[in-house]
């Protein structure tokens, strides 16, 4: 009976104090800080997110372009592609484009139909051919340039314009410092506020990063062919943003 009624109220005890610690969890408007098991005893924690962000203009451009030529014989039509392509890729090179910067993306040749209503019947009435290269341009100033170039001689498609970085790990790596400076800013002023002392991160996780390349709309062909009489064909990079998020976990 005696050691009953002390377990009773050990018992009591015990909820007393697991009723408390789920009142004080769920009170609003508390920061994130808790008691974490680190496996050798328990840790107070405190749980920042940093975010960082790096501005900068391109230095690549890729450009695509191409030449479809149409007629009645198949040979004809690819003999004519080829004759042009030849052209237009020599021109470009006299810009400075390395061989190994102009790649084919697409070749392709389709038969022209005619659809004759009183018979229903569909008939070949000649064939197109479509060679459409990507331009490497490291020097984006010469976008511009490589454009009218292929214009002049023969080019007639243009599907769009990507600027871009060719070093991405140098500034992600950037971002990711000013995302650390974040997150420790953020930890700082918080135990500065609840007079705490923070001992330095228990955990620290990379959350996200990445950034979008800047796109162009095509160029019209007649409006760069008009342009480059004048001057080279208008072709602007724009700032790419480099975005890195850290999760840091520090304990106080």
């Amino acid at each position: 009976m005696y050691l009953r009624k002390y377990s009773m109220v050990f018992l009591s005890v015990i909820l007393a104090a697991l009723l408390l610690t789920l009142v004080s969890a769920t009170k609003p408007g508390t920061i994130w800080a808790a008691d974490q098991d680190s496996g050798d005893g328990s840790k107070r924690v405190l749980n920042v997110t940093g975010d960082g962000i790096v501005e900068v203009g391109p230095d690549i451009a890729y450009v695509s372009m191409g030449v479809v030529t149409e007629d009645v014989n198949s040979s004809t039509a690819q003999s004519k592609n080829a004759q042009l392509m030849n052209k237009v890729v020599q021109e470009i090179k006299k810009l400075g484009i390395a061989e190994k910067d102009i790649a084919t993306v697409n070749y392709n040749m389709q038969p022209k139909y005619s659809y004759n209503r009183d018979t229903g019947e569909s008939l070949i009435i000649g064939y197109r051919v479509t060679n459409t290269v990507r331009v490497t341009v490291r020097d984006i100033k010469k976008v511009g340039s490589v454009i009218d170039a292929a214009v002049k001689q023969g080019a007639n498609i243009s599907n769009a314009v990507t600027f871009d970085i060719s070093d991405k790990g140098k500034y992600y790596g950037e971002a990711l410092k000013k995302a650390a400076l974040d997150a420790q800013g953020k930890a700082e002023v918080i135990a500065e506020a609840l007079g705490l002392k923070l001992k330095g991160p228990v955990t620290i996780n990379e959350n996200s990063y990445g950034y979008t390349p800047i796109y162009r709309k095509a160029v019209e062909l007649d409006e760069a062919a008009a342009w480059a009489a004048d001057a080279p064909t208008p072709i602007e990079g724009g700032t790419l943003e480099i975005r890195a998020s850290l999760n840091i976990v520090y304990e106080y």
